[in-house]
């Protein structure tokens, strides 16, 4: 293993299951030449997937606060009515969001559900942010919530300023990647 320039630990390969509950995304620091990202208003900006035991933290923190910042938040609480085939609907959210945040959180990462979010958004090429509310062990997180530069949302982190980052990310174009992937 190698140390990435966040102080985690890399891995080079996960094993092929991935089990989560609870979702969260994250991304690098833009480059100094990145743009902002167009708005499309059919779109919710951000799927939001966390595991059932870190919903409070989900609902009443996050959520408020990327909606405080105008940003439109798909989450199954709010976005999936009664009686409604809530696959199909988590499906549908995935595809229409802009952006996919994945909770990281101990529950988030043995979650079947949280796993087969992070699958389909994988293969929806959707932009994955993950987000850190409780310690894992870097070991746990498959490869593809490993590259992307981490945003810890903890108050020992600074919380405001993380989530200001966590804002500038989703605002944020990388390379062209909306141009090609919305």
């Amino acid at each position: 293993m190698s140390h990435s320039h966040n102080g985690r630990a890399d891995r080079s390969s996960v094993g092929g299951n991935l089990r989560y509950r609870g979702g969260c995304h994250a991304i690098e620091d833009p480059p100094p030449a990145a743009a902002e990202s167009p708005r499309h208003p059919d779109r919710p900006d951000v799927f939001v997937s966390y595991a059932r035991e870190d919903e409070q933290f989900v609902l009443t923190r996050l959520v408020a606060s990327l909606e405080a910042r105008e940003k439109s938040v798909w989450i199954d609480r709010k976005d999936i009515p009664p009686a409604a085939d809530w696959r199909e609907r988590i499906e549908r959210g995935i595809e229409a969001a802009r952006a996919f945040v994945f909770v990281l959180s101990p529950d988030s990462l043995i979650s079947d559900q949280c796993g087969q979010e992070l699958r389909q958004a994988i293969t929806a090429n959707k932009r994955l942010v993950p987000v850190v509310y409780r310690d894992v062990d870097p070991a746990d997180v498959p490869d593809q919530l490993n590259r992307p530069n981490w945003i810890r949302l903890t108050d020992d982190d600074g919380y405001d300023a993380q989530l200001e980052r966590l804002v500038k990310a989703l605002e944020t174009d990388l390379t062209g990647w909306t141009a090609t992937h919305v």
